[in-house]
């Protein structure tokens, strides 16, 4: 008895229904796998990481002070003795002492960023660079070689982003070193690069002996730092709305530290003696 093979409008039929079948799965699918890809990414992370903090106590023993640590495509001459995947870029900057303040890693896919003191528990997740403008995604050169000035310009001294830190700005490595000096709980930390041009301002003040900072100077900042405020404070804040104008300002207080800003991006950090101040001008300054 002669077999019967499939018609043409048979296999048709099943490509047609493989072909759904493709379509439906193929989401589930790259979202498994993308899952593991950042998963992957985020791990590398904190393996440099550790690998940072190793490398911090090592270098520690020949010399002090600060220290950066960077890998990107123009060739950064400060690499962690470790194996790194060719497509990892990488950009960390330890205080003096020894905490992790800045870290910048991403390779084609995802990117990881975070400014201020960290720990590897902050590695929670990375951003995908599929969605992200060209000005978000982060460029691990050379030129982002910033470091973090810990100031208290007294008496007033003007400091502006955008511009080269004056002179007369007395600059410290940490934050434990221009209170120690000043006998005051409020700072400034000015992020700057290699020819000294500000390019970030925060207000930094110590409470029950932990040490927050709040960038100042831009309105877009006022909810953020509202929220970041209000879990630092608790019940100690208040907001006040002026009825005449768009004017809202936000204020903490407790004991004889007090922290304030306006939805215009002024924004300061005062104790019992002193205030620090960054202005929507993005001017900053002690009194």
């Amino acid at each position: 008895m002669k077999k019967k093979g499939f018609t043409l409008v048979e296999l048709l039929a099943v490509i047609a229904i493989l072909a759904i079948l493709v379509i439906i799965a193929l989401p589930n699918i790259m979202g498994i796998f993308n899952n593991a890809k950042k998963s992957s990414f985020l791990t590398e992370a904190k393996r440099i990481y550790r690998g940072a903090e190793q490398a911090y106590v090592k270098d520690a023993f020949s010399s002090s002070g600060s220290k950066i640590y960077a890998k990107c495509k123009n060739g950064c001459s400060n690499e962690l003795d470790m194996d790194v995947r060719d497509d990892l870029e990488y950009y960390i900057e330890i205080n003096s002492s020894g905490k992790i303040v800045k870290y910048y890693i991403k390779d084609n896919s995802y990117q990881f960023k975070y400014d201020g003191e960290m720990t590897i528990n902050d590695i929670k997740d990375a951003q995908d660079i599929g969605i992200l403008s060209e000005s978000e995604i982060l460029v691990i050169d050379n030129s982002v070689s910033y470091r973090y000035v810990y100031a208290f310009p007294f008496p007033s001294i003007v400091c502006r982003e955008g511009e080269v830190l004056p002179s007369n700005v007395v600059q410290y490595n940490s934050y434990e070193e221009v209170v120690n000096a000043s006998g005051h709980n409020v700072f400034l930390r000015y992020s700057i690069d290699s020819d000294n041009i500000v390019r970030e301002s925060y207000g930094g003040f110590i409470k029950n002996g932990n040490v927050y900072y709040i960038r100042g100077g831009y309105a877009n900042l006022y909810d953020e730092n509202k929220v970041l405020l209000k879990n630092i404070f608790g019940y100690d804040c208040r907001e006040d709305a002026n009825n005449y104008t768009t004017l809202k300002s936000y204020g903490c207080s407790i004991s004889r530290l007090r922290v304030g800003m306006t939805n215009t991006g002024d924004t300061g950090v005062g104790d019992s003696n002193s205030y620090c101040s960054i202005y929507s001008n993005k001017s900053s300054m002690c009194y």
